[in-house]
């Protein structure tokens, strides 16, 4: 399995792979953190709770793969270790995380759907925005 978070300012995008390496998941949310790190850990966050909730059958690997586009990986890491959630489901289903260290081709055609997620997302809102002051 493998998860893929972009962010910018207010922005989480994510994409989750099966093992198979087809997409699961892809969406973009709005966050009120102001610290990046925390930003990519909702989004991993997130991916992970769509698994648990979802059972999808090829996401039983033992194995979870981060590409955490311009994150911190060691602060990143060391985070992922002390939060709650993502190392109660790690232990239950018996897997270990592990970072793309070198984002290969592929890896940022899924880095730039989490992108345009976000880019969607943030007007999407807007024109909500919008829409919300004519009525």
């Amino acid at each position: 399995m493998k998860i893929y978070t972009t962010i910018n300012e207010h922005y989480v995008g994510l994409v989750l792979l099966s093992d198979k390496g087809e997409e699961y998941f892809n969406t973009a949310f709005q966050v009120e953190s102001k610290d990046n790190v925390d930003k990519h850990i909702l989004g991993i966050s997130r991916a992970i709770s769509w698994v648990k909730n979802n059972e999808p059958l090829y996401a039983k690997n033992k194995k979870i793969e981060i590409g955490a586009s311009g994150a911190d990986k060691k602060e990143l890491e060391k985070r992922i270790k002390k939060n709650e959630f993502i190392q109660r489901f790690i232990s239950q289903n018996k897997q270990h995380i592990s970072f793309i260290e070198r984002l290969s081709d592929k890896d940022n055609y899924f880095i730039r759907i989490a992108s345009n997620a976000v880019k969607f997302e943030e007007i999407r809102m807007k024109y909500m925005d919008m829409k919300s002051k004519e009525i």
